[in-house]
């Protein structure tokens, strides 16, 4: 899709899916509503890597593909090391449910870098 649409076309909608899925299963009050939330954050989280990785060779000349992969998983790696040791420091005091929420503000945080990074490559290519 990348490929075709660009990188927007599936960048957006993976973020966006992702903050709707932690907001969903942080009020959510059913099965079936936490069970739509685990898929819309699947569904961003298994794509991401594959995207963001798109994204990093194609910015970068052709000898630094291996430096922009591996920075990209560092990143990643990075996140995943982190993220959970730090929101699991949020679950005895204030429950799951603030852990979803701080995990959708992270989500919002990198969408709204995204569309900032997008308005700041239009704004180069207009001057140049």
């Amino acid at each position: 899709m990348i490929d075709r649409y660009g990188n927007h076309v599936v960048m957006v909608p993976i973020l966006f899916a992702m903050i709707l899925g932690f907001v969903a299963m942080a009020l959510a009050h059913s099965n079936l509503v936490l069970l739509l939330g685990a898929v819309l954050v699947g569904i961003g989280y298994g794509s991401i890597p594959s995207a963001g990785q798109t994204i990093a060779v194609q910015k970068v000349k052709l000898n630094k593909f291996s430096l922009a992969t591996s920075t990209l998983y560092i990143a990643l790696d990075l996140g995943n090391g982190i993220g959970p040791y730090i929101l699991g420091m949020v679950v005895p005091i204030y429950g799951f449910r603030a852990v979803y929420m701080c995990s959708a503000i992270a989500a919002l945080l990198a969408f709204l870098f995204y569309i900032g990074m997008i308005i700041k490559s239009r704004k180069e290519n207009v001057a140049v």
